[in-house]
């Protein structure tokens, strides 16, 4: 499910910053598209630092063929949480994907917090 909210954010922040560029170069003046292509630019900046995450979660699936491990570095934790756990998904902290849990372990990383009680 988080994965049609991330591309459906994705398509509607381009459809929303890209109209006023569009136009921009219809009415031809020099301001606004410099003051368009400023503001597209800030515009999606942010989305692709949501975006990022997800897609190499994605590619890390694909690759395993299953849901991968997600390890962490945040605030020097070095853990790593499996399908099912309590914090389980992508996030803007993810440090890399595992194919399971003994390549997690082997690169250094401790289980999380586990399964959902």
């Amino acid at each position: 499910m988080s994965e049609v909210v991330a591309a459906a954010a994705l398509l509607l922040g381009i459809a929303l910053c890209g109209g006023p560029l569009v136009l921009a170069i219809r009415i031809r003046r020099r301001i606004w598209i410099v003051l368009s292509a400023i503001w597209l630019l800030l515009s999606l900046v942010p989305l692709a630092a949501f975006a990022v995450p997800e897609v190499s979660y994605w590619v890390a699936w694909a690759r395993c063929g299953q849901q991968p491990a997600i390890a962490s570095n945040f605030a020097a934790g070095d853990w790593y949480d499996l399908p099912g756990d309590y914090n389980y998904g992508p996030s803007l902290f993810d440090a890399g994907y595992y194919c399971n849990a003994a390549e997690a372990e082997r690169a250094g990383y401790h289980r999380g917090l586990g399964p959902i009680k």
